[in-house]
């Protein structure tokens, strides 16, 4: 049996996925879930290979993925800055391209990141009296926060339990603020208004990660692609139903990625991205 006292999950609800499921099998195909499959899979090929986390599962089941991963190894206590750096990279990092890879094919999410203790163990099942299967049992308190957060979130984000998370990264043991240089963390409030009794919430900013990697010379247009793609699975989404919850989701949506497209438009001279701000 394996412990970690620190790990982080993330947990992602891949919307409207089930209904895109039953209507591939009506048609008898298969398309969205060897599409998933299809993400997952280059994903770990393109970002674990080489990885020397001491822990990294990344499943999916159903209409979630699940990623816990940690650096640390509370049985050896060799917890260096370095190891922080690593897991706070994959949330910045690695997460930002598989939800980029996600919206280019057209899924949506919402979901929670959060942290906590995770247990690993093996089970041995007699087979056949001569072969065992070994399976993995996992316990993770990380997975229930993240769940936790996923299901009280109404707005299509990935949602920070902010006095679990943040305080992981102010608390770092280190001496380095991680709260300033976590800078894509934005909170519903600053795109939409929020009712006074209604507690606020924390989400990773994924269009603050793609703006400041890729507003550049070099790669504007990657830039300029990447957000006209969210432009129209936007539209494409809001035109798809009439249901006022549904709707009411992609309008937040579409507040936030026109809030990010005037951004770029203040502070750059790409005049042309005033042709992907959505009109409303």
């Amino acid at each position: 049996m394996k412990v970690f006292e620190k790990t982080f999950c993330i947990y992602i609800d891949l919307l409207g996925f089930s209904n895109l499921v039953s209507n591939d099998l009506k048609n008898n195909k298969n398309t969205s879930f060897e599409k998933i499959i299809e993400i997952i899979e280059n994903f770990k090929d393109g970002h674990f290979e080489g990885d020397r986390a001491r822990l990294n599962y990344l499943s999916f089941y159903s209409d979630s993925i699940i990623w816990i991963f940690s650096t640390y190894d509370d049985s050896n206590h060799t917890n260096y800055p370095c190891e922080f750096d690593a897991c706070m990279s994959k949330i910045d990092g690695q997460l930002f391209f598989l939800l980029v890879e996600l919206i280019q094919n057209g899924f949506f999410f919402r979901g929670g990141i959060a942290s906590g203790k995770t247990i690993i163990s093996n089970t041995q099942s007699n087979n056949d009296g001569v072969h065992f299967i070994t399976e993995n049992i996992l316990f993770s308190e990380s997975l229930v926060n993240a769940a936790s957060i996923e299901k009280n979130i109404s707005y299509p984000v990935i949602g920070l339990a902010s006095k679990d998370l943040l305080n992981t990264l102010d608390d770092n043991g280190y001496g380095v603020d991680y709260i300033q240089e976590f800078d894509f963390v934005s909170k519903i409030s600053d795109f939409e208004k929020q009712p006074p009794n209604v507690e606020d919430i924390y989400f990773l900013d994924y269009l603050e990660i793609l703006v400041k990697n890729f507003c550049n010379e070099d790669e504007i247009h990657t830039l300029y692609d990447c957000l006209d793609n969210h432009k129209k699975q936007i539209i494409k989404q809001t035109g798809s139903t009439e249901n006022e919850n549904i709707l009411k989701k992609y309008h937040f949506l579409l507040k936030y990625h026109n809030s990010k497209i005037k951004k770029i438009l203040k502070v750059s001279q790409y005049e042309e991205f005033e042709n992907l701000i959505i009109k409303i």
